[in-house]
């Protein structure tokens, strides 16, 4: 892997005040984040991005694992540009432990393998390779486990880090990348972590992680080291190399110290446990010795810009005499693995992320708390309309509010769910999406069917109890329609849903947002107000809600035909509600949640 005059930047927009009072102006300043920064990094060798926060090692890992393109410069893999295979050839593990809480650590990777590896391979491979990984990373006593989350405790942070690289060493990727992959360790663990690393690298693997402080310990399983400053390289090569590099240009520590804290004070410009043992130096530095304020900080950018003039004048250049000798080489070997790298059909993809969705979501089946929940409500409402009859007017109309609080409840309960599906999962979409796992689709089809299931399941439960005990119409096609007709709202409260939390992916927006709009819909749902203003009047006709109700009501006084005029059209009007707001839920979600 090589990177050749990598350039990035951002825009930061910076409010400056006008002239006249309470009159602002926004202005765009170009930020740099790194300068033209080269090198390579090898099969074989663990490599590590070393530099203090901010100075550019998660941004440079970003680039390598083509999760931002908007760079300038070249990056190549074994001689080969940025494409679909390359990404199936490479693994990236994120600072943050991204996975589902409820699946156990066996299920986690086994889903991986599923999605992963190669549709070649039969299903008994693909669980061996698992258990292979298992034992790899010391994860066997705890693979039946669940992986647990902030609000339920399980395995360790450590385990966690380990299931997470265990995800992508499935597939014995050739590159794999690493954010800070110690980080919240203790001591002990980070070690373990680092040397599974260096065990895996020396399979051929290239391996290339980003750390913030590492221990002395640490730092010799490293191969190379690329220290960062200020968005610039002021060393790369040889970690055993290091600190002889910086001796060479009069730069040692003052005491015994762990090398990784030596290269970080000068990587901080800081010449507090630094001696400078040539005179030379001094005078090209004009450091005259550790100070306090204004002086102190003119010292760190003499010394920085010192260390990156040495680089720039000792390093840089053989390091692009070595990028244009390896420039050819290796391109043979993605090529070659390209006809057996195919990634599973749509049909499959469906299949295995339906089967995590009913696994993640075993324990909300299980659980009696949702049912018991709706025999609740479905007592209370059993209780208040008690007996119903259609013998006068007045207990006609009762009885057409006990159908709009069906319609009500079965709207709000499923709209509320679906509303932070998008927001709760958008990290590890964003996760799975960048590794090619899967096609958008393939997931947003399992999503819709798989949350089905429990809220018919519940809907059911809640119509045997009520529709019974008041007394509704008393035959066995009005009671099918009447469940029929709860499905639809139930699909219709999702699709809404769906397409809310996509479009404002952040929690509380999506939240107001639909809130609000099922309060109007519920307003203008045909029930409360029968004499709507003729100018608003038009709002009804965009509701379900309105839909929804009106044909449980012609299910109870009508023919149960569901001709065209007995039901047949909200039939049709929901289907249509159904299929428009999912359609337009997916380009959100593929345009605007994943593009944020």
């Amino acid at each position: 892997m090589q990177f050749e005059d990598v350039r990035y930047s951002v825009q930061n927009y910076v409010k400056t005040s006008g002239r006249l009072p309470r009159i602002n102006s926004t202005v765009s300043e170009e930020k740099v984040i790194l300068h033209g920064l080269s090198g390579m990094m090898l099969p074989g060798k663990i490599t590590a991005l070393l530099g203090p926060s901010g100075s550019g090692k998660t941004t440079l890992l970003r680039l390598l694992g083509g999760r931002d393109l908007n760079y300038k410069g070249s990056i190549t893999y074994n001689g080969l540009p940025l494409n679909s295979l390359v990404k199936r050839r490479m693994g990236f593990v994120t600072q943050e432990d991204i996975l589902y809480p409820y699946l156990t650590v066996h299920e986690t990777l086994l889903f991986a393998a599923l999605m992963k590896l190669p549709k070649s391979m039969s299903r008994e491979a693909k669980m061996q390779r698992v258990q292979e990984v298992i034992t790899e990373l010391d994860l066997e006593r705890c693979k039946g486990t669940i992986v647990g989350g902030p609000l339920k405790k399980s395995i360790s942070g450590g385990e966690k880090k380990r299931v997470c690289i265990g995800e992508e060493m499935l597939t014995k990727p050739s590159i794999l990348l690493l954010d800070e992959p110690t980080s919240g360790l203790d001591s002990t663990t980070a070690l373990r972590v680092i040397r599974m690393l260096k065990r895996f690298a020396k399979e051929g693997h290239t391996v290339v992680t980003s750390i913030h402080q590492p221990s002395s310990i640490q730092f010799y399983h490293f191969d190379q080291i690329l220290l960062f400053s200020t968005g610039q390289l002021i060393y790369s090569g040889e970690a055993k190399e290091a600190v002889s590099y910086f001796a060479s240009l009069g730069l040692s520590p003052n005491l015994v110290m762990n090398p990784a804290e030596f290269l970080l004070d000068l990587a901080h410009g800081s010449t507090l446990d630094v001696q400078m043992q040539s005179q030379n130096l001094r005078k090209t530095t004009n450091i005259q010795g550790h100070m306090d304020g204004d002086e102190d900080l003119q010292n760190s950018n003499e010394m920085l810009q010192f260390l990156k003039g040495s680089y720039e004048a000792l390093i840089i250049i053989k390091e692009k005499c070595k990028l244009l000798e390896m420039s050819d080489s290796g391109s043979e070997i993605l090529n070659g693995e390209e006809t057996t790298d195919k990634q599973q059909t749509w049909w499959s993809q469906f299949v295995i992320l339906l089967w995590r969705i009913f696994k993640e979501r075993k324990l909300e089946f299980l659980s009696f708390i949702r049912l018991l929940q709706t025999l609740a409500v479905a007592f209370v409402v059993s209780v208040l309309w008690w007996d119903s009859n259609t013998d006068s007017q007045r207990d006609r109309e009762d009885q057409q509010g006990l159908i709009f609080v069906i319609t009500l409840f079965w709207a709000s309960i499923p709209l509320s769910t679906a509303v932070l599906t998008f927001c709760q999962e958008r990290t590890m979409l964003i996760k799975e999406k960048n590794s090619n796992m899967y096609r958008l689709s393939a997931y947003f089809m399992s999503r819709s069917i798989g949350d089905l299931p429990l809220d018919c399941f519940l809907a059911t439960v809640f119509l045997i109890v009520v529709y019974f005990m008041t007394h509704l119409k008393m035959t066995a096609a009005s009671f099918l329609l009447t469940v029929f007709g709860t499905y639809l709202s139930i699909m219709a409260a999702q699709s809404l849903g769906y397409l809310i939390g996509a479009s404002f992916i952040d929690v509380k927006k999506a939240t107001a947002t639909g809130s609000t709009l099922l309060i109007v819909s519920i307003l203008t749902g045909g029930y409360y107000v029968v004499q709507v203003p003729t100018w608003i009047k038009w709002m009804k006709y965009l509701s379900f809600n309105y839909y929804a109700y009106n044909l449980l009501v012609k299910i109870q006084y009508d023919p149960c035909l569901l001709t065209w005029n007995e039901g047949g059209f909200e039939v049709c009007l929901l289907i249509v509600f159904i299929v428009l707001y999912r359609v337009l839920a997916y380009f959100a979600l593929k345009y605007i949640a994943l593009k944020l």
